[in-house]
């Protein structure tokens, strides 16, 4: 199942995590990414930097900006999380949550911008 154009980030934005990507930082990182990037359903308490492959449930691919929306593809895969993610989406709305490393000045922006994975966030439809 490949769901095309989701927004991941915003540039020049505070983000939900109280940092800003500088639109150069953002872009930069999105050109840089030289493969398709792993991704799990969000868990609140898993604040680790890597990815458990049991829990992989889509990937994302086809990276892009649009203005200053940073965009992807997310191809749900055949694993038991994503056929999971694809039960849970006749309910939920997906949001896509960033993961990634960098330097954090004073102000919440990013430096050395470097995407590690993408979760997908849920939330109930209206």
């Amino acid at each position: 199942m490949l769901i095309p154009n989701m927004a991941f980030a915003v540039a020049e934005q505070y983000q939900g995590s109280g940092r800003i990507y500088p639109y150069a930082e953002l872009a930069l990182a999105i050109f840089n990414i030289d493969r398709p990037i792993l991704g799990k359903i969000q868990d609140d308490s898993d604040d680790s930097l890597e990815i458990d492959l049991e829990k992989v449930s889509h990937i994302c691919e086809n990276f892009r900006m649009d203005g200053n929306i940073a965009l992807c593809d997310v191809r749900i895969l055949d694993t038991p999380r994503g056929f999971s993610l694809r039960t849970i989406l006749d309910d939920m709305e997906m949001q896509l949550r960033l993961r990634a490393t960098g330097e954090v000045d004073e102000h919440g922006r990013v430096s050395n911008l470097k995407i590690l994975y993408i979760d997908v966030g849920l939330h109930l439809n209206p």
